[in-house]
């Protein structure tokens, strides 16, 4: 009889108020933790994140080092913190430097005045599309402005005029955007995986794995019929944090932290260092104002948005970033307490 490999279940913070299980080879490397992590439906499709230990101790994404080096042992908690970079629009080389222009055999309407800018500021010169909302974009820029909305893990290519937000078809911006085969056949394939990844009324039981979904949109306590009929006994879970259920009522599942920051990020918050962001210095790391997840600002400009629940905001006053705003002048908010709220 083949030996069956054992496993170890560890609990991923950092993901808003979830707490997601992630269940790895027993005592592997710290490349195979983070491959499990990548791979897990729970967790947004962004390259870059550091885990840690409870402690604070990066753990390397290398094959140098088993889990048991950082003292990570079954059940144990693993933290979890993005980063991100600032800018609506990420400076990408080798899309840059294609060359990329309309002319008129294109099926689509096109223009050259004045009177309709570049929507996104970009590049006046070159012949634009004139998109369905009326607003015109520059081959390039929409080229760039689909990067930036599908790497942050949106499915839908919308105007990013703050006054129309309407939704651009695909088939459109193909033909604006000049893309070639490769370029086409990447971007079909990342809108397909972002609209599955933000399917969030499918959950998987922390137990079985199984699919779910929710009867209710308010539902927090939830039964695995799978579970429930392979053990013949109830097994219910919480949808908020991936637990097994420990409580009487139906709002509050009775795991700790539940619906909260994790305290174990509170220390992150506290202490990490002062960066110089579009020329203010605030923390390097700071609490998602919706949801809580902890970001760490990599480069560029002070428009961040949150890879879990996508939340635009300013990295630096944490008020709320409006598609095609302005840039403004701000000042730093102060160090974050474990609620999101701001210290003194």
């Amino acid at each position: 009889m083949a030996n069956i490999p054992k496993l170890w279940q560890l609990s991923l913070l950092g993901n808003g108020n979830k707490t997601i299980l992630i269940t790895v080879p027993e005592n592997c490397t710290g490349k195979e933790l983070y491959n499990a992590v990548k791979k897990h439906p729970g967790v947004p499709n962004v390259d870059g994140f550091q885990l840690t230990t409870a402690y604070g101790t990066e753990i390397q994404d290398t094959h140098l080092k088993r889990l048991d080096s950082y003292d990570v042992s079954n059940k144990g908690i693993i933290n979890q913190v993005y980063r991100v970079r600032g800018g609506s629009w990420p400076s990408v080389d080798d899309i840059q430097a294609r060359p990329r222009s309309l002319d008129n055999t294109v099926k689509i309407k096109t223009t050259e005045s004045a009177k309709h800018p570049d929507v996104l500021g970009l590049d006046d010169e070159s012949r634009r599309a004139i998109m369905p909302c009326g607003h015109a974009v520059a081959p390039t820029s929409l080229v760039m402005h689909c990067l930036y909305e599908l790497e942050n893990g949106n499915d839908k290519i919308t105007c990013p005029d703050m006054k129309c937000g309407r939704d651009w078809d695909f088939r459109e911006v193909r033909i604006a955007a000049c893309l070639s085969e490769d370029e086409n056949s990447a971007f079909e394939q990342k809108i397909a995986h972002n609209k599955n990844r933000n399917n969030m009324e499918v959950k998987q039981c922390p137990k079985c794995n199984s699919s779910l979904k929710r009867k209710g949109e308010r539902d927090k306590r939830i039964v695995c019929s799978v579970c429930t009929k392979i053990d013949k006994k109830k097994y219910e879970f919480c949808w908020i944090c991936l637990r097994e259920w420990n409580h009487r009522g139906t709002e509050k599942c009775g795991n700790q932290n539940c619906g909260f920051v994790n305290p174990e990020n509170v220390e992150k918050l506290a202490k990490c260092e002062l960066i110089d962001v579009s020329g203010v210095m605030c923390p390097s790391m700071r609490a998602c104002p919706k949801c809580f997840t902890i970001i760490e600002h990599m480069s560029r400009c002070k428009h961040v948005r949150c890879p879990y629940c996508k939340y635009d905001f300013c990295f630096i006053c944490l008020k709320k970033y409006f598609r095609g705003q302005v840039m403004f002048s701000c000042e730093p908010a102060p160090r974050q307490t474990p609620s999101g709220e701001q210290s003194d």
